[in-house]
């Protein structure tokens, strides 16, 4: 399927992804992650469902919604899903849990 579009090594695929509009590569994101999901992803995502990340994820929430947090000065990515998987994440965990009591 690679070769039929004209792309035979990595960097080639590489330079194609890097040419991705922002919805084009959200859309590549998303089939990676329902096809390719990372084993941290599917572990997190588990937890998630389990309700063992409940207290954190609010603990953390009501941090952000209330400016204990600061942004971090050097970011990296882990992977090449690393900041799709995060969005996902936040936005299945707001999904599955009920509205958070103020934390203290």
């Amino acid at each position: 399927m690679v070769e039929a579009m004209g792309l035979h090594t990595v960097q080639e695929i590489e330079r194609a992804i890097d040419a991705l509009t922002t919805e084009e590569l959200g859309e590549l994101y998303a089939w990676l992650d329902q096809r390719h999901p990372q084993p941290i992803d599917v572990r997190a995502q588990s937890d998630l469902v389990a309700g063992r990340l409940d207290t954190a994820i609010r603990r953390a929430l009501d941090d952000e919604k209330n400016g204990r947090v600061q942004p971090r000065q050097n970011t990296f990515r882990l992977g090449i899903l690393g900041s799709a998987n995060n969005a996902a994440l936040r936005k299945f965990a707001a999904a599955q849990l009920p509205p958070s009591p103020a934390v203290t």
